[in-house]
């Protein structure tokens, strides 16, 4: 029987629809590995997952957070209060996912990468995007040296006042854009002047072609580690964490729900929200 991971891993990159998740995002860290094949374990999804959680050191790993607000059924537009309420549902049930993988936890994880996949910035106010971070330091260490990366999904630039700022602020280092909306704007007036002024605050874009094809980019020569640079741009590690996320510790890895109805029931139920486990291979 062909799993949920044999069949995402085998696509081919340029077949790919809809926004980058965390198994493609895994498959580009590796750069070497264009497909993952998933050989299920046959032991409850939820207890081998917890067994892998609770076997974690205290090495830097990467997380990855999916926010999936397009597939959401009440998501038309962001301003509308329907989608509102849909957006603050699914923030309480990653958070409370957060808590219910922290607590398997031995100690809290040192992050040396992050990642919010699912074009956050155009579906979260600037102060639910805060809350995101703050909730995330609660868990998980992400100050520091060892976190060398912090990248945000971004479909296309936004113009709004303030949120660059406020993104490098709360510790993003990359912009992660649509290849295909960036081609359309890069060369706009409006855009190059985001370009200096992301170079100004010291935010580097990257489109999704580039990092499919390259992995992620050196720091810039201007940084060092106590601007959150570290060096190594491969995490040995990756939690996922949200509707469909994907988690590869070692060679265990390990699939949530992508059902939002079983996600959410999960999670009302006080239960890791993983359907899936198995053992990776190249």
């Amino acid at each position: 029987m062909q799993s949920t991971a044999e069949y995402d891993g085998l696509k081919k990159w340029t077949s790919s629809p809809g926004p980058l998740d965390s198994l493609e995002l895994w498959q580009s860290l590796l750069r070497e590995a264009p497909s993952l094949i998933m050989q299920r374990e046959r032991i409850p999804a939820e207890v081998s997952f917890k067994s892998a959680l609770s076997s974690l050191t205290d090495e830097p790993i990467a997380l990855a957070l999916e926010f999936p607000f397009s597939r959401l059924p009440a998501c038309y537009h962001p301003a509308q209060p329907m989608a509102q309420q849909a957006v603050r549902n699914y923030l309480d049930s990653l958070f409370a996912e957060m808590k219910l993988v922290c607590d398997c936890l031995k100690q809290p994880l040192t992050l040396s990468h992050l990642f919010w996949l699912g074009d956050p910035v155009a579906w979260l106010s600037k102060a639910e995007l805060t809350e995101v971070m703050y909730r995330t330091s609660r868990c998980f260490k992400i100050n520091g040296a060892n976190l060398s990366y912090a990248v945000v999904d971004m479909e296309k630039p936004l113009v709004e006042e303030g949120l660059y700022a406020l993104l490098r602020g709360l510790g993003f280092t990359h912009l992660l854009l649509d290849t295909k909306e960036w081609q359309l704007a890069a060369n706009a007036p409006e855009s190059q002047m985001l370009q200096q002024y992301w170079s100004h605050l010291g935010l580097q874009p990257i489109t999704t072609e580039q990092f499919q094809l390259q992995g992620l980019p050196a720091p810039a020569a201007n940084d060092s580690v106590e601007n959150g640079h570290a060096g190594n741009n491969i995490p040995d590690r990756m939690l996922g964490l949200g509707a469909g996320a994907w988690s590869l510790l070692g060679r265990h890895m390990a699939h949530n729900a992508s059902q939002l109805d079983l996600y959410y029931q999960r999670i009302a139920e006080d239960r890791l929200p993983v359907s899936e486990t198995g053992v990776w291979k190249k």
